[in-house]
């Protein structure tokens, strides 16, 4: 087994564990304004999740070849703005978004619910209540792309998570 499959089957295995902790963990700590989400069980939300994205699951949570195809995806398609490593330091980052994007790979993105993250994929940001340029996939991306790039985020939060 190669030292790369090795370290995503590792990471997908502590982020299954790092994410159940923040189920049982209070995320009052964090640096968001209070009308941009809400907190539910101990659960950190962001906006109502809309029909037909609410409730939504990851069919491909922890699959490492899933994992695998859903880094291309992100190279292809989020990359320009999220920056390789999805911590918002791409190429396009500041001409683009006027230096403002998302750090994928925070304990805060790390964690929010599928639905949210799926319901964003598709459909962007270009309207309230995001109001960002992240464009809409939609039409670019099948759901199983969607959810094979979700399951890369989470392969990405656990490795920096690890340190890696």
């Amino acid at each position: 087994m190669s030292s790369k499959m090795l370290r995503h089957r590792l990471a997908f295995a502590i982020v299954g564990l790092w994410l159940a902790g923040f189920a049982c963990h209070n995320h009052d700590d964090h640096d968001h304004d209070d009308h941009d989400h809400h907190h539910e069980n101990n659960l950190h939300h962001h906006h109502d999740v809309p029909e037909p994205y609410r409730n939504m699951t990851n069919p491909l949570a922890g699959d490492a070849p899933a994992a695998l195809l859903g880094e291309a995806l992100f190279e292809q398609n989020c990359a320009r703005c999220h920056g390789a490593s999805g911590q918002g330091d791409g190429p396009e980052a500041s001409t683009n978004t006027g230096g403002v994007v998302s750090d994928l790979t925070d304990a805060t993105h790390g964690a929010l619910d599928d639905d949210y993250l799926n319901w964003r994929i598709h459909e962007g940001g270009a309207h309230a209540p995001f109001n960002s340029l992240m464009p809409a996939f939609k039409e670019t991306l099948s759901d199983e792309q969607a959810w094979q790039i979700i399951t890369y985020l989470r392969h990405l939060v656990a490795e920096r998570a690890l340190g890696q």
